[in-house]
């Protein structure tokens, strides 16, 4: 009896002995590896995330200081604390938000101090062969050049706002690019690509038939003919354009001609069949909208249909999947006969219909 509990007291003794060691060793660790998991560590005007295997992501969005650098270098290893890192990656930033299941510029960005940031003095930044660059670069105002030794490790092209930058090449993998508001910019698509095309101002897939981004517009822009489809973020945060003329090849714009800015005026093409209004949801200053002959499919919500106060359809007759819905009773609509009148009416349209044979 006396052994069993000489037993149980040495084992308790022991448990405790070994928790004891076992916290020790815990607690002796966690000092260690928080330092090798450093983050936001500015060396040279330039921020680092370090990490424990001793690679480090640069960035420079949240950096600030008097006189920054007008030109930087972002370097392929940095050294901290007598360790050294391998730059894998520079990441130009997040500033976009996710709306309609898609990746769309913010309609307002606002910088931080940015009279002290990078984004008022950076004009020049070249990155060192093997550093990968990504990320939304958005708002640099005196940016010209950006320098990739290799093209491929350009991973994606996501920029806006930056009325300075002359030159970007966009190498053979890359299959899109989201690029807006960079008037003095020229893009070059290399050769090789098989996915998409850059003319002066827009990039279209290879044939040609959707546009995907147009970089550098003016206050009237024309679609080309033979566009079929427009990309649903293509001109998304425009601020130049005013008139937007559509060619007959698109049928239907859903949702690509979205949130241009300033748009006062948008001409359809002779062909167009169907139209949606949620693809003006964030259009500001639209007033008025005339739809052609050939169109009998319109859908929309006293929401969506904000930027208008007069619709006219020149169409004869309309499609029974023609529906509105919501407070529609301050828009007006003129149409050319009564049986136009008549469908708006069973389609939910609560507003003024005029008609007028003459459109």
């Amino acid at each position: 009896m006396k052994q069993r509990k000489q037993r149980k007291i040495y084992s308790y003794i022991t448990g405790l002995l070994l928790a004891a060691a076992f916290v020790l060793c815990i607690s002796g660790n966690v000092p260690a590896l928080a330092a090798e998991d450093m983050t936001a560590v500015t060396i040279d005007g330039i921020q680092y995330n370090l990490a424990r295997k001793h690679y480090a992501v640069a960035s420079i969005d949240a950096v600030r200081g008097e006189n920054l650098n007008t030109e930087l270098y972002i370097p392929d290893q940095v050294e901290y604390r007598g360790e050294t890192y391998k730059v894998k990656l520079f990441n130009w930033g997040d500033k976009r938000k996710y709306s309609n299941n898609n990746y769309s510029w913010k309609e307002e960005v606002v910088i931080p101090d940015k009279e002290h940031s990078y984004f008022a003095r950076l004009q020049k930044i070249t990155f060192a062969p093997g550093v990968l660059v990504k990320g939304f670069c958005y708002g640099y105002e005196q940016l010209r050049e950006i320098s990739v030794p290799y093209p491929d490790h350009l991973l994606d092209a996501y920029y806006n706002n930056c009325p300075k930058l002359e030159r970007l090449y966009l190498p053979a993998k890359m299959s899109s690019a989201d690029i807006k508001n960079c008037p003095s910019l020229r893009v070059t698509v290399d050769p090789n690509n098989k996915f998409i095309m850059a003319t002066e101002d827009a990039i279209y897939t290879r044939d040609g038939q959707r546009l995907y981004t147009v970089y550098r517009s003016a206050e009237t822009y024309r679609v080309p003919e033979g566009v079929r489809w427009i990309n649903v973020n293509a001109f998304w945060g425009d601020t130049t354009i005013r008139h937007l003329y559509l060619p007959d090849s698109l049928r239907d714009p859903y949702m690509g001609i979205d949130y241009i800015v300033n748009l006062e005026s948008i001409h359809f093409g002779k062909k167009l069949r169907s139209f949606n209004f949620e693809s003006l949801t964030h259009t500001r200053r639209l007033r008025r909208i005339d739809f052609p002959k050939n169109v009998w499919k319109i859908r929309g919500t006293d929401d969506q249909m904000q930027c208008v106060d007069k619709v006219y359809i020149r169409a004869k007759k309309l499609h029974k999947n023609t529906y509105f819905s919501g407070n529609t009773k301050k828009f007006t609509f003129y149409v050319k006969n009564k049986t136009v009148k008549k469908q708006l009416r069973k389609s939910g349209f609560k507003g003024k219909i005029v008609i007028k044979k003459k459109i």
